[in-house]
């Protein structure tokens, strides 16, 4: 049927000779489809030029890598900055409980360990912790130096300053009392951020739970050995990844975490692999801050003696030469 929109058409039947008229046909008017298609090609005519200008979608821009690099040179710089901080200290105090993970195809273990150290100038300090042999405590007000093996009942009384300087080469628990050179190392050891790794790898931020707060953390990761300077002197039979987290807040290390993989050698075949992680946490860090005189003043156990040197635990288990 026709449609409503037009006139209906009439049938016209020419004579001969006779010429037919001129048939007047209604205006176009576009349909719906063409209109929206004339719409389309004006959107994508005026948009061109800004089409045109952006880069495929298959190749990535250039500036994803530059903000990669910088993010992590950031890590870098921020981890030095912080490490300063523990290496110019002339006063501090920190605590640390260390959990130790060891694993391999031949052990299993895991032990925990405490640690407290006070540093002051003019020669005061005290380092002391406590582990699975027992505590060990060296204290000096600047004069005296006292050091107590607490699970032996004996302590000894010399100058100060006789305490780390040199430090030994090696550590026994027979001469040293448990977790003495720890808290000695303590802020030396965070102190080293300041100018060992080449560099450092940035993380997401992460809200962690030490001690009894919940602290806002900046995370910085480093791999052994690729970012740090390679020694002439290392085997190559070992590797480790440390993560290390810095309270936002007041730019102080609460915690690190550092994981190692080292291989025995000369065991049959691909050798030994023992995998250790150790966890520190720092729920007490004060550097440059006043520091109470309680803290430099010994005062020993009631059932310990005071011994020119103490009593060598091994010897009964020794045989003469």
């Amino acid at each position: 049927p026709p449609s409503s929109n037009f006139p209906p058409r009439r049938r016209f039947t020419p004579m001969y000779g006779q010429t037919p008229p001129a048939i007047d046909f209604p205006p176009h008017r576009p349909t719906m489809f063409a209109m929206q298609t004339r719409a389309l090609s004006l959107v994508l005519f005026l948009a061109a030029p800004a089409l045109l200008a952006q880069p495929p979608a298959s190749s990535p821009t250039q500036t994803a890598p530059a903000r990669t690099q910088a993010t992590d040179a950031d890590a870098l710089k921020l981890l030095q900055e912080v490490g300063q901080k523990y290496a110019k200290a002339i006063r501090s105090h920190i605590e640390s409980v260390t959990e130790i993970h060891n694993s391999g195809d031949l052990i299993s273990s895991s032990n925990k360990r405490f640690a407290i150290e006070y540093e002051a100038p003019g020669n005061r300090y005290a380092f002391g912790g406590r582990n699975a042999f027992g505590s060990g405590l060296v204290v000096s007000d600047g004069t005296t130096e006292w050091e107590l093996h607490a699970a032996h009942g004996e302590y000894i009384k010399r100058p100060a300053g006789t305490f780390g300087h040199p430090f030994p080469q090696s550590v026994s628990i027979y001469t040293d009392g448990p977790e003495e050179r720890t808290a000695y190392a303590m802020r030396r050891n965070l102190g080293r951020f300041s100018n060992s790794p080449d560099s450092a790898h940035s993380h997401p931020e992460e809200t962690i739970q030490v001690g009894n707060r919940k602290i806002r953390c900046s995370v910085i990761s480093l791999a052994y050995p690729q970012d740090y300077p390679r020694s002439q002197h290392d085997p190559g039979n070992s590797s480790s990844y440390e993560k290390v987290w810095i309270d936002k807040a007041r730019m102080l290390i609460v915690r690190t975490e550092t994981a190692s993989d080292s291989k025995t050698f000369g065991t049959i075949g691909k050798g030994v692999v023992l995998h250790v992680v150790q966890t520190v946490d720092y729920p007490v860090v004060s550097l440059d801050e006043p520091i109470p005189d309680d803290a430099f003043k010994f005062s020993p156990p009631p059932d310990a003696k005071l011994v020119d040197n103490f009593t060598d635990q091994a010897a009964a288990n020794r045989k003469a030469a």
